[in-house]
């Protein structure tokens, strides 16, 4: 299950005794909120400016015109952040950045004694260009349709390389602000979600997702430590998929008083044993896509239509191809042994 790492939420899931999965997504919103404490200046001073217009229909106009002379034909407004609304934040930081000249020159001829500096606009740059990662991947991972813990651990590491590197390059020019919340950030994701490279369910849900198992497992700079988690896990989910073969494995029992039927159509007792072997594949079929949270597969009437497909395909081709192997041993036979007579002919499968 799923939820936010709320105490009482995650008593509860221990109590119904479901295995507790933390919203990675929810997580990375936290990060991202404690972060800005290093930038507070200047977020206190941004969302002050966005109340001022919020609450000024006036200055509001004026923007509004005043993007108009600019030559922007689609006027924007001013968002504004909240801290419980994923990626506010950022989007009230990005919209400031896209219309800052209209802004500067608002808050100049308006009663706001705000004014934001060449360093603020700087700073809101550099967050914006830090954060704009985490705002793609959290709603990544909000989609409802489709499975997305095969890709947490991949983003985990996408994310700790983004944000290394960028303070890795930091010079002069990077504000000693962006420094610190470079090097939190980093600190934040390797102590909050270091649970992810201990729990099994990140590991073989990305084992057994061929768009990531290589890239995480097998990259160019594997460590001895990748490599023994690649093995591990395969060797995790070869145990599960045997265990769940056995578990489905159906019984068959060879009884010549058998009252069983076999499936309509066939005529052969040996059939029965074959329809009931091969609906271990629809069972096997329906466990995994629940598991996966995919799409239910084709009924139970559906599959078995298909296997009587196969089965009749397969016959018809595999009589084509045994007489045509006993024509050819004739004439082979003829060639080899002219005076024997084709009644005679023995041919061994």
């Amino acid at each position: 299950m799923v939820t936010d790492n709320a105490a009482n939420i995650t008593a509860a899931v221990r109590l119904l005794q479901y295995q507790h999965i933390p919203c990675f997504a929810h997580t990375l919103n936290i990060i991202v909120q404690k972060s800005l404490s290093h930038i507070n200046i200047v977020h206190k001073k941004l969302k002050a400016v966005v109340q001022f217009f919020k609450h000024s229909p006036q200055a509001t106009l004026k923007l509004i015109n005043l993007q108009t002379q600019l030559g922007n034909q689609k006027p924007l407004k001013l968002k504004q952040g909240v801290a419980t609304r994923w990626n506010s934040t950022l989007e009230m930081f990005e919209r400031i950045v896209t219309i800052k000249e209209s802004l500067q020159s608002a808050l100049a001829i308006t009663n706001c004694n705000i004014r934001l500096s060449e360093e603020d606009l700087t700073i809101i740059n550099w967050t914006c260009k830090v954060l704009k990662p985490f705002k793609i991947i959290s709603e990544e991972l909000s989609s409802e349709k489709a499975v997305t813990i095969s890709k947490v651990m991949l983003f985990r590491k996408m994310l700790l390389d983004y944000i290394k590197n960028i303070d890795n390059q930091s010079t002069t020019i990077m504000p000693t602000e962006i420094i610190n919340v470079c090097q939190f950030i980093i600190n934040q994701l390797e102590q909050r979600l270091s649970y992810i490279k201990s729990d099994f369910i990140y590991a073989d849900a990305t084992f057994i997702d061929p768009r990531f198992k290589k890239a995480r497992f097998m990259n160019e700079h594997k460590t001895d430590e990748e490599d023994a988690l690649f093995e591990s896990t395969r060797q995790r989910i070869i145990q599960k998929v045997e265990a769940m073969i056995r578990e489905n494995q159906p019984e068959v029992e060879y009884n010549d008083q058998s009252s069983d039927q076999p499936m309509e159509g066939n005529d052969d007792v040996i059939w029965h044993v074959f329809d009931s072997t091969v609906r271990l594949g629809q069972s096997a079929m329906r466990k995994f896509c629940g598991l996966m949270d995919l799409p239910k597969p084709v009924g139970q009437s559906t599959y078995d239509a298909i296997i009587r497909s196969i089965h009749s395909a397969v016959k018809t081709v595999s009589c084509v191809l045994m007489k045509e192997a006993v024509a050819e041993e004739k004439i082979a036979t003829k060639e080899k042994e002219p005076g024997k007579s084709e009644a005679s002919l023995l041919i061994l499968a």
